[in-house]
């Protein structure tokens, strides 16, 4: 009798940065690699930001989902000058 193996799991290489298009789509969910790469920001330095009341918080999906909402982070760029967004 021959067993088979299930199929491997796939595992994330690299960042999950999603288009800078998806920035101006107020309801759309952006991922910490796609906010890094706008601002330069390291997840804790954007968790210290968040906690002292300068960053807007995460909606969060369980113990270790965070996203952010599109529209709040381009009004927190707006706010704090368009010098924070990295050029790419």
């Amino acid at each position: 009798m021959t067993h088979h193996k299930a199929p491997r799991k796939t595992v994330r290489k690299g960042p999950r940065i999603q288009p800078p298009e998806t920035l101006y789509c107020a309801d759309a969910l952006l991922t910490s690699d796609t906010l890094q790469a706008l601002d330069g920001d390291s997840n804790s330095t954007r968790d210290r930001k968040v906690a002292a009341g300068i960053h807007p918080p995460p909606v969060t999906f369980g113990a270790r989902g965070k996203r952010w909402r599109a529209g709040e982070m381009l009004a927190h760029y707006r706010m704090i000058g368009a010098h924070a967004i990295q050029k790419s």
